[in-house]
């Protein structure tokens, strides 16, 4: 199983590390666990959910 960063997860979708930030502080997307020093784990399983949020996002604002 891969594990990325805020900041991994925010290139590999061309999003800036603060979108996924929001994304975390809203629930839409939490990691999967946090650190020690509160940096934030994120696994296949939520990218997987980003992959599917963003195709619904093109969808609505079509």
């Amino acid at each position: 199983m891969s594990e990325y960063t805020t900041g991994e997860l925010a290139n590999l979708f061309c999003l800036s590390k603060r979108t996924i930030q929001f994304y975390d502080k809203k629930g839409i997307l939490k990691p999967a666990y946090i650190k020690h020093n509160n940096y934030r784990v994120y696994t296949d399983k939520e990218v997987q959910k980003l992959k599917l949020f963003k195709y619904l996002k093109t969808w609505v604002f079509l």
